[in-house]
């Protein structure tokens, strides 16, 4: 059934989430190939799954924990690139409600694990419910704090609170996976947004990799929303900065910057 505005955020139905796993395994290793083919595509930091408990290990007995999981927004095909780092594991990914309202591929975002952001306040304690729930699971949840992609970006935005709450909120690590982005030998120079938009070729003159970083335990949580919110964004700033080192300590080009990603008529662009 496809998604509603007022629907709960996260389809549970058995049928539903058995033609998900279906999906992404068969879907896995092909878009794996096409990653690597584009984009030189490589993962650094994977140990730091099993010290987060993403991945099981013989000391923990195949059991697993809940994470929140944060990166910064550089390209479309964030998820995939999260996706393929963190498999055979899955997660839940935050995106925009417009894109899930768009009939078939609003359906096909949530198979793939998508889960809307509800625009309306009306409706964000179904984001808090989502959260809990998955992570209760215990699951996955990956945001990106910035709240927008960012072309090509390597000096990260500021980080919004959300993600950050929730962690304090539900005392679950937070475990930053930074997209770290190299200009290809021999690419020639991208030329800068707004006009004309990226083309594909420009797109691809990047190499990628993906760096999980260590689990971040959060605050403690004090039982009042106004003083977590406040520790939530000292935490997300706290982060922001870890991953910002990172990307730097890996050679990041921040030359590479094309802007804001443009909304795609008819699909995300409503939210403007």
């Amino acid at each position: 059934m496809a998604y509603k505005i007022g629907s709960p955020l996260i389809n549970r139905n058995k049928l539903f989430l058995a033609a998900s796993k279906i999906l992404i395994w068969f879907a896995a290793p092909f878009l794996a190939f096409v990653m690597k083919l584009l984009y030189h595509y490589k993962v650094k930091g994977r140990p730091n799954l099993k010290l987060a408990g993403i991945m099981p290990s013989a000391a923990s007995h195949w059991k697993t924990k809940p994470c929140i999981l944060v990166s910064n927004h550089v390209l479309p095909l964030d998820p995939v690139l999260q996706g393929l780092a963190l498999f055979p594991r899955t997660t839940y990914f935050t995106l925009l409600e417009d894109t899930v309202l768009t009939p078939g591929l609003g359906t096909l975002v949530q198979l793939l694990g998508g889960v809307p952001i509800p625009r309306s306040p009306k409706y964000l304690p179904k984001m808090d419910e989502a959260v809990t729930q998955v992570v209760q699971g215990p699951g996955l949840i990956h945001f990106y704090p910035e709240g927008e992609c960012f072309l090509l970006n390597q000096e990260i935005k500021d980080f919004r609170a959300g993600a950050f709450y929730y962690a304090i909120r539900n005392q679950v690590p937070i475990v930053p996976i930074a997209t770290v982005l190299n200009r290809r030998s021999n690419a020639p120079p991208i030329p800068a947004l707004p006009t004309p938009p990226p083309r594909r070729s420009d797109i691809v003159t990047v190499r990628i990799r993906i760096v999980i970083m260590p689990p971040i335990q959060p605050p403690a949580a004090s039982g009042s929303k106004i003083t977590d919110l406040h520790h939530a964004l000292e935490f997300a700033q706290a982060v922001h900065d870890s991953m910002q080192a990172v990307i730097d300590a890996e050679g990041g080009d921040r030359s590479l910057y094309q802007g804001p990603m443009p909304r795609i008529k008819g699909v995300n662009d409503k939210s403007r």
